[in-house]
């Protein structure tokens, strides 16, 4: 707790203060986020002190003019506004649009990177190197930026399926940035499967729930020797995502995720989900006509996560 109130008061308050103390802390992050790609724990650190930094920042808006620009060198400019902007600052409404072009914007990125593999020649090697730290650092900001790949998360769950396409893509690339073996269109075709299944499930009334969804789901959750397996952490937001904010009731919502946590055994990993979106309920940054009932909810399945810990811990003497 005590590491947690450092970040969240003192060093990013002296980053915001001090452009060069902010750019040192940036490079150690850049540092360890290479050497720890799928850390989920490292990302969330990096989100949250780059969340606290850019607050302080705002509040020192008319003392400093250090452009942004100077703070993110390394950051594709084009990118750099559109990702630092926070969600509260832009009408929901435009969400979906600006994530759209996020997504696109980020994907001609990542076939130019793409385009150079097949080429051995000295100059095209040069030019692969360039793409491969210009993919990185477009990912590290959108790490530090990582609200907007929430929110994606989060209008997935009101998405269709000819509308969830860049949303999808934007996601995958979040937690797979790198595509060697084209691993990354591997992790989309997953996602989008788990997205069939998940809707497929919210949308039924009738109960008991189908048990081959519900199984699919759990598999596609689990690590199978046939196959690289999906990113659990991507399945399981999306799934929390559903929970809290697809129009079924609390109790069809609640049946679905502790069966499914229940059998992948993902208990923590549902809790920190929904510790998440409950900070950016307070925040003001969740896409929500009905904050109260939204935070219910929240609530009510943080107690089920809670209660099934408590069932799963062996009994202490």
């Amino acid at each position: 707790m005590s590491s947690m109130i450092c970040v969240a008061d003192s060093e990013p308050k002296a980053c915001a203060q001090h452009c060069s103390i902010f750019l040192v802390v940036n490079d150690i992050f850049r540092s360890i986020l290479k050497q720890a790609e799928g850390t989920e724990s490292v990302k969330y650190l990096i989100q949250i002190f780059t969340s606290c930094f850019l607050r302080e920042l705002d509040l020192l808006q008319h003392q400093t003019s250090v452009p942004l620009k100077a703070l993110f060198p390394q950051s594709p400019q084009s990118l750099l506004v559109p990702l630092v902007t926070l969600l509260s600052e832009m009408p929901q409404e435009a969400w979906r649009h600006h994530l759209n072009w996020l997504s696109g914007s980020l994907q001609r990125l990542t076939e130019e990177e793409e385009e150079g593999d097949g080429d051995s020649s000295s100059s095209t090697r040069l030019q692969r190197e360039r793409g491969h730290h210009k993919v990185f650092d477009a990912w590290f900001l959108l790490v530090q930026c990582a609200h907007w790949v929430q929110a994606a998360v989060q209008l997935l769950v009101t998405s269709g399926p000819e509308d969830c396409g860049p949303l999808m893509w934007l996601l995958t690339f979040y937690h797979h940035p790198t595509n060697r073996g084209h691993h990354r269109a591997l992790q989309l075709v997953h996602a989008k499967e788990a997205w069939d299944h998940l809707r497929s499930l919210f949308l039924v009334v009738a109960r008991p729930l189908p048990v081959d969804r519900l199984q699919s789901l759990v598999t596609l959750l689990s690590s199978q020797p046939q196959r690289p397996s999906a990113s659990p952490l991507l399945i399981l937001n999306l799934l929390v995502n559903f929970a809290v904010f697809f129009q079924q009731s609390l109790s069809g919502s609640t049946e679905i995720l502790q069966t499914v946590v229940e059998r992948s055994g993902l208990f923590d990993e549902a809790a920190c989900v929904l510790s998440s979106l409950e900070l950016r309920l307070n925040e003001g940054s969740c896409l929500s006509r009905d904050a109260n009932r939204v935070h219910l909810r929240i609530k009510a399945l943080q107690n089920t996560i809670t209660h099934m810990c408590a069932a799963s811990s062996p009994a202490e003497d």
